[in-house]
Parts: structure tokens; C-alpha cells; sequence
């Protein structure tokens, strides 16, 4: 029986679908863009039809008439396709009477052309002409209609006369166009027509105006038509003018329902002539002829509308019981309109029906249905293509054979036995004989089912007949305004709570320019938001010590919990490592809480996640347990988004503020040096980051090594330590390898051979790591690791910040190590200059070589210096110089490794293996290496420098010192060991030019000797033999004498000059000797009545360099004395010379008690006499200090160190 209706319903539905799709399709038709695109497919019909027969009689026809039918056709094509576009492109100009009456003239001219050219007078092309009247009664009005089908006939005659031989033959398209014609109107005739409806004495007007639902045809202009009687009843007369909208008294005047036609019924309100507003149930169906449009209108059932609006009014106010009773007595007034024994109200919650509200006898019992279940759960079950309920009405429930049930789903028990026997007992009737169960249909969704059970009759008694079909259609607009209703509540409350959130928003927004007392107007507008919660809480977490730091708090009960910092546990501690809110409606049920000194009942945690991750918490109690809503879950999200993003902006500006003042310090102090950048840079990360142990590792040597650390236990092993860049097993080959930020969640997974080694890299306790690249200028120079003994501590947010240390850490690092390297070559320059000044102290080339060695060793920073120097025309060897005294200055491996490098002519940088290789080469191996202080060779750096006239200069550096942080010399060591040899070279060009002008002095002193020794020595001893021979010349002998005594000692001065110019300056004789020789020259010089004290220590022999030099400051302070001190006006004066030497420190006084001098730096610049006497003293590594006397006279100290060796006796 079941399979009999089902296939029934299935035929009945298919037979239905095949019937509505017909007049859909013919309806279409009768549309004006069906009908135009039926006359535009007649059209190009008629141009292929003239095509064919063209092509069909080309043979038959001449071939001028058969190029004028050509192209007449082609002109008839053009001028269709032109017309289509034209009319795609602006529709409504094409819709004008006069454009359509033009273009049906212009093709009847065209037709008519080519019907001529092709001479078909006794075919049947006169068809043809009856697409032009097609279009005419189609889409013109009377007069242009007329018009055009006139021409077509007239035209058609006419060129069916001349084209035809034969008078029979031209009335044939005569009779054709005629024929057409009348049938057309014949059929259009069968169709409605306006002419129809006006005569109201018309069959279809009388069959109209006895539907008993309101009927009325409008035109285009929304212009009345015709109105049956039962509108006419309810709104009052018409007339044609009239407008739909004026007549009917629409609630909008411009409703899209009498504009197009409506499959669907829709709702308007009406109103009446009483003014009274009446919803009605509208339909609007398009008549064929396209032009005319019938609305049927019908009232919707009653309903009590005072009850409604009461029940809008309850929404509006707010008040959930005012609600509740308003929904109540809304019930109450449907049960009673539906003579129902009982109703009640089921909410969709959860996906299940739950009672709610009931009208009629009380029911002591709750009421849940799953969808399907029972007569009510089958309400859920929406119809396909539908995501909506289906009402559902059973009548004779207890006769299960005459049961009547409006549904498809027949097999489906309608009877519920667990709620069945429960209604027989409340209910008066003792039982369950009709049911019918509408679903609130929202936009979106069910919202829930109102349900009536037993039909009464008017005794008070389930009626036999139950609901019936009106009362399926009564319940379903009640349903579906209550729907309207309930979904406004719930709208209007989602718009109390926005605007709840947007001011609390704004407050909060408002308070956030504050800085962070905004944390205090958040907690406090949760405990508003909240009234039954006792504290509202926000804490900052703390990754590095796993801590929630305190913020801020809100408390309702008079307690506080305390604000120091809290160990990360319990439920806040799964809601940081779920990332999710956490609710907790009873605290003794949750395995993760931890009972505090206040009791706590239930809670709710937030997670505050920012842009780097999860920073913090917000967190509400509540001292009992309770169940949390869905309305109180969506305020708290929403509430705990507000926070987020205060916290967000607060903390993310303040770490941005810190960031920045990290980063400045960074850049600001790499003038401090490297040490204090990796200090800035550690501290940075370690506020902003945190970590248990880190450290800064820079490439050298295609190796990793480690320049910084902090947080191991030894940090020195710790410095020595190095990675090896190409071992895939360790995490710093990958970072170098793909310059990318890594993050190594757990070590022992990712990278179990760096786990294995990590006792050798002090890793034990290290779960975790980051690791950071140092880029600069697209060049990676090291990397950054931190490591937490904490597995995935860091997160992806902490990348951002690390690689923004890490990149201005690497431009600091590089920046810090260009300035040191200035600072150094400014050292050195400067330490080069210094030397180069002294250059005329230094008197050989053997000593000039030894000083820049040893002055090599400094600027280098090296062990060891050995300068080669050979001349180009002899290819060996003239001088080697060592910065080491232990070192021979011949040593021949060195020799082999200058000749090398000479040969080469380039830098030769080395260390390591390619070094021990290189001495291995040149003989140099164990002991050959024992006067480098380490014994072993580390680094090596040698370059060849060659002068334009000839010399040769090959200078080899050994072991740069470990306190440089990098064995090997760096590259640019290169330049400046250039710019060292040629300042050794010039050093001895200097000495060149020297000597030669030295040697060039003492010729032309040695020929002023020749000349003094001739022409005053030689003439003035003859004059004095003869004065000792001539008594008469007595007088004179004594003048004679002391000329000659003067010549003497221009003579031995220009001697001492000569030996002075040529480097000769051995005396032979003790130094005293040579004092008191010289006071016998100068004696009367100086004056005879000057008394001369000499005290001197034990005969002792001196360098003959500091015996030269400190005789010839003797000379210049005797000359100064004889000169300044004023002796020959005195009648006495005392001069004292003493010169002693104790333990290698020798003390050389000369002073006088004469006129003295007042000492000032002027006056000893512009004394040449003065400052040869401190130049003097400097040749010898000696300082000599002239000073006026206190009681009168000049002072002449010259002290300084003999070295040993020198003092015998």
C-alpha cells in the first residue's frame, strides 16, 4: 500500500513538473523577449531561405539580376545584423514605435529588391513579406500596425505584377500576404487581449469576477484594467486611470510585485477604505500578450494583531519576562482560535526540539526530540532543495488504520511512546487523537516547531474531523510571523550586545591612549559585563622564567589573591599550551585546577595571543560552579579580543620601544670596541628573547668560533670551542648553508649527533634552540645561538625580533671591526710617522733595518720580524736585520725564504697546514723555530717591495699574537705591509742622501784644512821661529803666539768637523785627556782669571759614539760659556766639569756661575747652539737639561745608560 501511494505521488509530481515547464515555455513566448526572439529567428530564417534559393536558380537566372539579388541579400543581412547590435546596445531606443514602424518599412523595401533581382514571382519567397507583419502586430500599436501590413500587402502585389508574365500569376502573393494575415489575427484573437477586459459583459471578464479571490489586470503603466467583484467588495470602485497602487492603497508605492511577474507569494499590507491595514497574500502572473499582468489577492488569516505588537513591544523593552508573558498570551490567543486542548512553544537548541513555553493544562514533564523522532522531530526534517521544516498533521492518532497524515515519510512511527502515555495522564480528554506541528521557519534556520494538540469540538471534545487543510495554512502564516518576531528579538538583542561591545570598545579604546591603564578599565568592564563573577584578572606570561607576571585585577568580593608573580600550572597553563579558551564550569570536576586559599567554583580562562604569539592571560572566576551560556561564552570572546589587542598594541609598543633603545645602544657604542657590542647584543636578547645559555659565533676559516657567551659554566673552554660549517649533523651548517633563521623545537629529534656531542659543546641540559644567521651586505659573517633547557620555547614570533638584533648586530660587529682596524692603521701610521722623524738619530743602514723590524713586531702585532735587503746588481744579500737579538742576522733558512718571496713578487699570506709545509720547504722545522716565543709556526705574512733605484726589500712577519682573536694576519695587512717596506726604503734613501752629503762636506772641509794649514799654520810658525830669533821683535812674539794657537784650533776643529761629516769618530785618548786638551785651546778664549774645576771618576773607557758625543756637547757649552757667560768684564768666575758613572748611568755636569739666561722655550728654539747640544744627546739614547742656576750662571746636565758591555776599563 505504501509503494501504491508513493508511485502515485511520483506520477502526479513528474505529470505536474511536464505541465508547469509547457506554459512556463509558452508563457515565455507570449513574453516580449520570447516573442522577440521568435521574430528575429523568423528573419534570419527568410535571409537563409532567399540565400538557398539564390544559390538553387543561380543557374536559371541572368547573372546581372543574379549580382543585384547578391547583393540585395547581402544588404538585407546587414542591415538584420546591424539592427540586432543596435538593439543589444540600447534596448530602449529600440523599443520606440517610430524605430520599430521605420525598420519593419526598410525590410519590407529590401524583401521586396530582392524578390525582383531574383525573379521568383511563382515561388513561395512571398512568405517572406510575412515577417515584417509578424513584428507589426506583434511589438506596434493600431495605427502603425495598420501601416505596415497595408504596405506589405500593397507591396507585395506590386511586385508580384511586375516580376510576373502572367496576370494569374500576380495575385498570387496577393492571396498569400492576405492569408497570412487574417490568420494571424485569427490566432492572436485566442489569446487575452486588453479588448477582452473591458467589456465586463466578456466570457473570461465573468469568469474573473466569480473567482472569489481578488483579481485585477494592469497594463505596463500599472494602469487598471479590470477588477473583479470580490476586490471591488473590499476596496470600493475603480476607473482606467486609476493606478494599482492608488486603488489598492499599497504600503510601498513602488512594491516590484505589479512590475514583474511573481512565482512566489508575497506578503503586502493593504489598506482598506477604513484605512484599516490588512496584510494580503499576493501572486502576479504575466498574460500572453505581454502587456498585462493579473494580481491575485487574497487575505491572510486573522490574527490577533494587538497580541503581536504587544509581543514587539516586550522585545523592545528588553525585559526577558515581559517577553515571556507577551509569548504566553500569544499562545494562548493561537490555542484558542485553533480550538487546540493544548499548545506549546520548542526551541532548536543544539540541535534538538526542548518545550518551553505551553498554553493549556499544565504538563509536568520536560519534552526533548531529536530530529525524527516522534511527530515533532519529523518537523526537522526539511522537504529536498529545501533547508527548511515541513509541517506535519496527523488526525485519529489512536486509530492507527484511518490515521490521516500530511506527510511522505509514512514509515516513520508517528507515535513517541515515551512522551505518549505522559500527555494521556495531563490531558482533560485522557487522550492523543489529533496533532499538528508547524516549524518556525527563520532566514537561515529553524528556530523551533509550535506544536497543537486535539482538535475540540464545541463541546469540549477531540472532534472527529481533527485539523484540516485551512488550518495547516492558518498555522504556517502564524508560524511564520512569529519567526519574523523571534528573529527581530534576536536581532535586536545582537544589536544591544553590539552596542554593548562597541561601547565598551570605545571605552576601552579611550583608555588605551593612556598607556596601560587600559589593563584596569578592561578588568573593571568585565566585572560589569559580568555580574555574578568575583575578580577579573590579566597577567603578562613570562616565556623565559614561566611566570604570569601581574597587570591588573578587578575584584568584587572584598579578596585578593595576591599580584606577585604566579608559577605557569593548572588550567592557565593548558590554556597557554592549547591556545584555546578554557571554561571551567565546575573547578572540582577539572583535574588540571589547583585550589587557592579563596575557593573558586567555576572560570574562565583566555589566552591573550598577539602577533609573536601567546603574551598573557585574562582570566574571570566565579565563586559557585554554573553553566555557561552561549550568550556569556560570545560576550566573554569578545571581551578577551578587546584585551588581546589593548595587550597587543601596550606590550608590542613597549617591546618595540625597547627593541629600539637595544638597537641604538648596539650602534651607538661600537666605537667601545667588539667586547661591548657582543655584551649590548647578548643583554638584547636576553631581555627581549630570553634564553638559558647563548653565544655569538663568527666565521674564520670556513669554521664557526665562538667570540661570546654567556650563561655557560666555564666560559673560557667555551671560547676555544669551534663548528666545522659543512657538517650536516650539527644546526649551524644548515643556518650558514641557507642564511635563514632556524628554530629547533627539540634537539634530540631534529638533531640527535648534536644531543650526542653535547657533554663537548656544554649543551647537556639544552632542549631547545634558536639560531639566528648574522647577515651584512648579503654576506653571512656568523650566527647567533640560543638555547633553553625548555623544549619548543621559542616560537616564530621570536624570529622577527631575533633577526632584527641579529641584523644590527652583524652591520655593529662589521662597523666595530672597521673601526678598530682604523683605530690600529691609525696606530700604526702614526707609531710609523714617529719613527720615520728619528731617522736622523740612526746612523747605518744595519741599525736602520734592526729599529723597523723591531718597530714591525708592533704595528703587526706579531712574534717576529726579519728584514732582507739586497741590491739589484748583485742578487745576494747586503744586510738582514731580526726584530730578535737570539736570531742571527745570516741565518740561511731565512735567507732561502726571502730569496722565495723575491721571487714571487706578490703577498704571501699562510697558516696552518700550507705554512708547515712551506717551512718544511725551506728547511725550517722544529728547533730552527726556537726563537719564536710559542716554538711553533702559526701564521706567516712576507711581501717583496722594490725602490726605482734598485733596492730590493723582502720583509717576512711570523705568528700574529693570539690576543688578536685570529691567528692569521688579515687581508688587509696586505697594503699596509707595502706601505711599511716603502718606508723602510725610503728610510734609507734618507741614509743615502746623508752620507753622500756628509762625504760632499767633508771634502770641502778637508780642502778648508789644506788652506788654513797652508796660508796661516805653516806662515805664522815661521814668523814665530823668527820673532824668538829677532829681539827687536819681542813685543810681538806674544801676538805671534796666540795666533798661531788660534789657527791651532780652528785646525782641530775643522779636524773634529771632518771626522764628524765622515763618520770617523774614533778618539783614541781617554775622555778626561781629551777635556783638559781642549780647555788649553780655549783657555784664553774663556779668560785666564776663570778658575776651571775638573772631577771626573776612576779612568774608565766609553763608547767612542757616546765619547764623541759628549765631547762635542763639551765644545758647544765651553763655546756658549766663553761666549754668554761674561767672564773677560768680571775680574773672576768659576767653571766646574764633572763626569761620573754608577751601575751603567752616566752623568755628565758642565756649569758656570756667569751671567746666565732666562729659560724659555723661545729661546731655546731660536739657540742653535742649545739644541745641538739636546740633539746630540738624543743620538746617544741620552737627555741633557739646561737650566740657569739659581745663585747666576748656566747648568748643562746630560744623563743617560750605558749598555752592558760597553764600560771597561
Amino acid at each position: 500500500m505504501s509503494f501504491e501511494t508513493d508511485s502515485r505521488i511520483f506520477n502526479s509530481r513528474s505529470k505536474s513538473k511536464i505541465q508547469s515547464s509547457y506554459h512556463r515555455l509558452q508563457s515565455w513566448f507570449g513574453h516580449e523577449r520570447g516573442a522577440l526572439l521568435l521574430v528575429w529567428c523568423l528573419r534570419f530564417g527568410s535571409l537563409l531561405l532567399l540565400m538557398a534559393w539564390a544559390w538553387y536558380r543561380a543557374d536559371e537566372i541572368p547573372s546581372q539580376q543574379l549580382g543585384n539579388g547578391w547583393l540585395t541579400i547581402i544588404a538585407l543581412g546587414s542591415f538584420q545584423v546591424a539592427t540586432a547590435m543596435l538593439g543589444m546596445l540600447q534596448p530602449r531606443k529600440w523599443r520606440e514605435q517610430s524605430v520599430k514602424f521605420l525598420q519593419n518599412l526598410i525590410e519590407l523595401l529590401l524583401i521586396s529588391l530582392a524578390i525582383l533581382c531574383l525573379n521568383s514571382a511563382n515561388n513561395v519567397l512571398w512568405i517572406l513579406y510575412l515577417v515584417p507583419i509578424v513584428s507589426a502586430i506583434r511589438f506596434l500599436t493600431d495605427n502603425k500596425r495598420t501601416i505596415v501590413i497595408s504596405a506589405a500587402i500593397v507591396m507585395a502585389t506590386l511586385v508580384g505584377f511586375l516580376s510576373s508574365s502572367r496576370l494569374l500569376d500576380a495575385g498570387v502573393p496577393l492571396i498569400i500576404t492576405t492569408f497570412g494575415t487574417l490568420v494571424l489575427y485569427v490566432l492572436r484573437r485566442l489569446s487575452i487581449n486588453p479588448s477582452a477586459l473591458v467589456d465586463q459583459k466578456t466570457e473570461i471578464a465573468q469568469i474573473l469576477d466569480q473567482y472569489p479571490s481578488g483579481i485585477c489586470v494592469i497594463d505596463q503603466q500599472r494602469r487598471l484594467v479590470f477588477v473583479n467583484s470580490s476586490l471591488v467588495q473590499q476596496f470600493g470602485s475603480w476607473s482606467p486611470a486609476q493606478r494599482c497602487d492608488q486603488y489598492l492603497r499599497c504600503e510601498h508605492a513602488n512594491c516590484l510585485v505589479c512590475q514583474h511577474p511573481q512565482q512566489s507569494i508575497s506578503r503586502q499590507n493593504l489598506r482598506l477604505p477604513n484605512n484599516r491595514k490588512v496584510p494580503f497574500s499576493v501572486e502576479s502572473r504575466a498574460i500572453a500578450d505581454g502587456q498585462l499582468l493579473l494580481l491575485f489577492l487574497k487575505p491572510a488569516n486573522a490574527i490577533r494583531l494587538d497580541l503581536y505588537e504587544h509581543l514587539l513591544h516586550a522585545i523592545v523593552e528588553g525585559n526577558e519576562q515581559s517577553y515571556r508573558n507577551a509569548l504566553s498570551r500569544f499562545l494562548d490567543s493561537i490555542r484558542q482560535d485553533f480550538r487546540a486542548e493544548t499548545a506549546a512553544i520548542f526551541w532548536l537548541v543544539d540541535g534538538r526540539l526542548q518545550r518551553d513555553i505551553c498554553s493549556g493544562p499544565p504538563l509536568p514533564f520536560t519534552e526533548y526530540y531529536e530530529p525524527g523522532q516522534g511527530i515533532t522531530g519529523l518537523t526537522l526534517i526539511s522537504m529536498a532543495d529545501s533547508q527548511r521544516g515541513c509541517t506535519i498533521v496527523v488526525n485519529n492518532l489512536g486509530e492507527l488504520e484511518s490515521a490521516s497524515i500530511s506527510h511522505s515519510l509514512t514509515e516513520t512511527s508517528v507515535i513517541y511512546p515515551k512522551y505518549h502515555e505522559h500527555y494521556q495522564q495531563a490531558l482533560p480528554s485522557r487522550q492523543v487523537r489529533h496533532l499538528i506541528a508547524a516549524p518556525i521557519n527563520g532566514r537561515q534556520r529553524i528556530i523551533g516547531v509550535l506544536r497543537l494538540v486535539n482538535h475540540l469540538d464545541q463541546d469540549g471534545k477531540p472532534d472527529d474531523d481533527g485539523f484540516q487543510r485551512f488550518h495547516e495554512t492558518d498555522l504556517n502564516l502564524i508560524c511564520e510571523r512569529l519567526a519574523q518576531a523571534l528573529e527581530y528579538r534576536e536581532f535586536y538583542l545582537e544589536q544591544q550586545r553590539q552596542l554593548d561591545e562597541i561601547s565598551r570598545f570605545y571605552r576601552i579604546y579611550a583608555a588605551s591612549t593612556q598607556g596601560r591603564e587600559v589593563f584596569e578599565t578592561i578588568v573593571k568592564e568585565a566585572l560589569n559585563a559580568f555580574s555574578d563573577a568575583s575578580k577579573c584578572e590579566i597577567r603578562r606570561f613570562d616565556r623565559f622564567s614561566q611566570t604570569l607576571q601581574f597587570e591588573a585585577a578587578c575584584h568584587r568580593r572584598g579578596f585578593d589573591y595576591g599580584s606577585p608573580p604566579s608559577k605557569l600550572s593548572g588550567v592557565n597553563a593548558r590554556a597557554i599550551r592549547e591556545a584555546t579558551i578554557q571554561y571551567v564550569e565546575d573547578t572540582q570536576q577539572d583535574a588540571d585546577f589547583i585550589q587557592r586559599d579563596r575557593p573558586i567554583g567555576a572560570l574562565m580562562v583566555a589566552p591573550l595571543i598577539g602577533y609573536l604569539g601567546i603574551s598573557g592571560i585574562l582570566t574571570i572566576d566565579y565563586p559557585q560552579p554554573r553553566t555557561f551560556t552561549a550568550e556569556e561564552r560570545k560576550r566573554f570572546e569578545m571581551l578577551a579580543t578587546h584585551a588581546r589587542l589593548a595587550a597587543a598594541v601596550i606590550w608590542r609598543n613597549e617591546q618595540s620601544e625597547c627593541l629600539h633603545r637595544h638597537i641604538q645602544k648596539i650602534g651607538q657604542e661600537v666605537s667601545e670596541g667588539l667586547p661591548q657590542v657582543y655584551r649590548n647584543v647578548l643583554t638584547a636578547l636576553h631581555q627581549l628573547i630570553g634564553y638559558d645559555a647563548a653565544s655569538i659565533q663568527l666565521l674564520s676559516n670556513s669554521a664557526l668560533q665562538i667570540v661570546e657567551c654567556d650563561g655557560f659554566t666555564n666560559r673560557d673552554i667555551v671560547h676555544t670551542l669551534w663548528f666545522a660549517t659543512d657538517d650536516e649533523s650539527l644546526p649551524h651548517s644548515r643556518v650558514i648553508r641557507q642564511q635563514q633563521p632556524l628554530i629547533v623545537y627539540d634537539l634530540a629529534q631534529e638533531f640527535p649527533q648534536f644531543v650526542v656531542q653535547a657533554a663537548h659543546y656544554y649543551s647537556e641540559t639544552i632542549h631547545s634552540a634558536l639560531y639566528l644567521p648574522l647577515l651584512y651586505r648579503n654576506q653571512c659573517i656568523g650566527l647567533i645561538a640560543l638555547k633553553s633547557g625548555i623544549p619548543s620555547f621559542y616560537r616564530s614570533g621570536d624570529l622577527v625580533i631575533g633577526q632584527l638584533i641579529a641584523n644590527a648586530a652583524a652591520s655593529a660587529i662589521d662597523n666595530a671591526r672597521l673601526v678598530e682596524t682604523l683605530q690600529l692603521r691609525q696606530t700604526q701610521l702614526h707609531d710609523l710617522l714617529i719613527h720615520s722623524t728619528k731617522l736622523l738619530e740612526i746612523p747605518t743602514e744595519q741599525q736602520l733595518l734592526r729599529s723597523y723590524a723591531q718597530l714591525a713586531t708592533r704595528l703587526f702585532d706579531c712574534e717576529h720580524c726579519v728584514i732582507f735587503l739586497h741590491r739589484r746588481a748583485t742578487g745576494l744579500f747586503d744586510i738582514a736585520a731580526s726584530s730578535q737579538d737570539e736570531m742571527l742576522d745570516d741565518d740561511p733558512y731565512y735567507r732561502q725564504i726571502a730569496e722565495t718571496v723575491a721571487a714571487g713578487d706578490r703577498i704571501i699570506r699562510l697558516c696552518g697546514e700550507e705554512l708547515s709545509t712551506f717551512y718544511a720547504r725551506h728547511g725550517l722545522t722544529g728547533d730552527n723555530l726556537i726563537h719564536l716565543p710559542t716554538a711553533r709556526g702559526r701564521s706567516l705574512l712576507a711581501g717583496s717591495i722594490q725602490s726605482q733605484d734598485g733596492l730590493n726589500l723582502v720583509i717576512v712577519l711570523e705568528n700574529r699574537t693570539i690576543s688578536s682573536g685570529d691567528d692569521n694576519f688579515p687581508e688587509t695587512s696586505d697594503a699596509f705591509l707595502i706601505l711599511f717596506g716603502q718606508q723602510v726604503l725610503n728610510g734609507f734613501a734618507i741614509i743615502n742622501m746623508r752620507r753622500i752629503t756628509r762625504e760632499s762636506l767633508g771634502i770641502d772641509v778637508h780642502d778648508l784644512l789644506n788652506l788654513v794649514q797652508g796660508t796661516i799654520i805653516f806662515p805664522s810658525t815661521i814668523l814665530q821661529k823668527q820673532f824668538e830669533r829677532d829681539d827687536a821683535l819681542i813685543p810681538y812674539r806674544q801676538r805671534i803666539l796666540n795666533l798661531n794657537r788660534a789657527a791651532n784650533y780652528v785646525y782641530q776643529e775643522l779636524r773634529n768637523i771632518q771626522d764628524d761629516l765622515r763618520g770617523l769618530s774614533k778618539l783614541e785618548k781617554p775622555f778626561i785627556e781629551l777635556l783638559n786638551e781642549h780647555l788649553e785651546l780655549v783657555r784664553e778664549r774663556i779668560g785666564d782669571h776663570v778658575s776651571i774645576h775638573i772631577e771626573s771618576c776612576p779612568q774608565i773607557n766609553i763608547p767612542a759614539d757616546v765619547t764623541y758625543a759628549l765631547f762635542r756637547i763639551f765644545q758647544e757649552a765651553l763655546a756658549n760659556i766663553a761666549k754668554h757667560a761674561g767672564f773677560r768684564e768680571r775680574k773672576s768666575g768659576n767653571i766646574r766639569i764633572s763626569f761620573n758613572v754608577e751601575q751603567q748611568e752616566f752623568t755628565f755636569i758642565i756649569e758656570d756661575d756667569g751671567k746666565g739666561f732666562v729659560a724659555t722655550p723661545v729661546n731655546r728654539e731660536e739657540s742653535y747652539g742649545l739644541r745641538s747640544i739636546c740633539d746630540r744627546a738624543k743620538r746617544i739614547g741620552a737627555v741633557a737639561t739646561i737650566e740657569p742656576r739659581i745663585s747666576g750662571g748656566v747648568r748643562v746636565c746630560v744623563q743617560g745608560r750605558l749598555a752592558k758591555g760597553e764600560i771597561y776599563a
